[in-house]
């Protein structure tokens, strides 16, 4: 038996070494050609049109049906487009590490140099719509290019780019390791800011337009459009990853695309003011409208001006005037939100303080929808309670809220937090088959700003439970059921 394994072995072992040592050999030197997509190729045109996805999307899917949608505006013709890719050896993943590769956007700038020199050189427009962090590829981009090349450059529009870095407080576990790197005050962040203001410091040779999304959760306002003048800042409907994918030619992101390519005015339908001072960083507007009625605001009000107050670092006033709210005293809906500043607020530092403060002000959630029998809200504040305790390494409290929040979800009309947060109760309780089934479906019933939320709960648990990040079957189904 022994000596039939050994001559198995001889006889296979170089045939799988001639099959994987090239992909092998090509990961170790990067030799993994980037993708490049040809939505329209026309000999005769002088324009193209580049897209530039972030780290986490791909050249084919990640603006959905803008291109299609572009080739049928007659307006736009004789204007080629390619989607431009990165090597599967360059692009970090939505998870885990986002920021790890800070030396790739150098290199993936070199590419998109390269690129534009020789791919795209008979081009004497060259319009460029980048999305997240494939708008640091195309900055870092423009500031080696040639002033030749760069005046060929006509447009430039950045959706969801995190342009100035992302404050350490503002963003959960799972996005990385190496922040530091990557904070508003790093050196990658304020170098590329220096140079891009000196380069153009006597205004922009390009039209340009800097978006931000009404829901985007990942890159916050102040850091996609801060650094800029507020006059080529937009602020459309959508998250992060909406904002650049359609439903159809009324969907504000494309329209913009348009109004600026056809120099036509952009008629922008999301019109909340006070939404949209949020969103473009102008809180103190918001908090000054809002804060001397702070007792007569209803729950819309009250979140505007809360949301508002942590814009501008008064995270602790905010919390305060959750706390003194008369909304609060006997609403588990608004006890529930309260523990959710204190979830949040741990999330982004880590405090063993905010872990008790949140369990508080679940638990009295908690006991209140127990009173009056409330299954939605009980399920709610259990599985929030399930999580904090596997944060606090308590296993059995886990296993034990996780059952409660299960309970009571089979009591509940079917919805996308519903069957979340069953696939959430039975990744606690080790049931993954079920906590995979759960989360396939959910993915099914919600929508994009959902799906991240849910992920963000399941990675963080998962992981927390495995006591490992390592990518493994599981993280995989999150990733493609719940960042597709």
């Amino acid at each position: 038996m022994k000596q039939k394994i050994i001559e198995l072995l001889f006889k296979y072992i170089p045939i799988l070494a001639k099959k994987l040592w090239p992909g092998f050999r090509d990961s170790l030197i990067g030799n993994r050609t980037p993708k490049i997509i040809d939505f329209r190729n026309e000999p005769a045109s002088n324009n193209v049109i580049l897209f530039l996805h972030g780290f986490s999307g791909d050249s084919a899917t990640t603006f959905g049906n803008i291109p299609q949608y572009i080739k049928e505006d007659d307006r736009l013709n004789g204007w080629d487009m390619f989607s431009v890719g990165y090597s599967s050896n360059q692009m970090p993943s939505l998870g885990i590490g986002i920021w790890a590769a800070i030396p790739d956007i150098t290199k993936l700038a070199d590419f998109l140099n390269t690129t534009i020199h020789n791919q795209f050189v008979k081009y004497k427009q060259i319009a460029i719509v980048a999305h997240s962090m494939g708008g640091l590829v195309v900055q870092k981009a423009l500031l080696e290019l040639d002033a030749a090349s760069r005046n060929r450059i006509t447009y430039l529009l950045l959706f969801g780019t995190p342009s100035n870095g992302l404050n350490k407080a503002g963003v959960v576990k799972f996005w990385n390791r190496q922040l530091r790197d990557m904070a508003s005050d790093g050196s990658f962040v304020t170098t590329l800011r220096k140079k891009w203001d000196e380069t153009f410091a006597t205004g922009y040779p390009f039209s340009f337009k800097v978006v931000a999304g009404t829901d985007d959760e990942f890159v916050p306002t102040a850091s996609s459009q801060q650094p800029f003048d507020k006059k080529y800042c937009e602020v459309v409907s959508g998250n992060h990853l909406a904002i650049v994918k359609p439903d159809d030619k009324n969907h504000a992101g494309y329209q913009l695309i348009i109004a600026t390519l056809t120099k036509t005015v952009f008629n922008n339908p999301f019109t909340d003011k006070e939404a949209i001072n949020l969103l473009q960083g102008n809180y103190t507007d918001v908090v000054n409208n809002l804060l001397p009625q702070k007792d007569e605001l209803d729950k819309k009000g009250l979140a505007k001006l809360i949301f508002a107050l942590e814009g501008l670092g008064r995270s602790d006033e905010a919390i305060k005037i959750l706390e003194d709210s008369t909304l609060a005293a006997n609403n588990s809906d608004m006890l529930g939100i309260i523990g959710g500043r204190y979830k949040r607020r741990y999330l982004n530092n880590y405090q063993s303080k905010d872990v008790a403060k949140a369990a508080e002000y679940y638990k009295r959630a908690l006991d209140t929808a127990t009173q009056n029998t409330n299954d939605e809200l009980i399920y709610y504040a259990a599985i929030n309670l399930a999580f904090l305790s596997l944060m606090n390494e308590n296993n059995n409290g886990m296993k034990a809220y996780a059952q409660t929040a299960l309970d009571a979800a089979k009591n509940c009309p079917d919805n996308y937090w519903k069957t979340a947060t069953v696939a959430e109760a039975s990744l606690y309780l080790g049931d993954m088959e079920g906590a995979k089934m759960g989360y396939i479906k959910a993915a099914v019933q919600a929508g994009v700003r959902e799906k991240l939320s849910m992920y963000a709960n399941a990675y963080i648990g998962y992981t927390a439970i495995k006591k490992s990040d390592k990518e493994d079957d599981f993280i995989k189904l999150l990733k493609e059921q719940l960042l597709a």
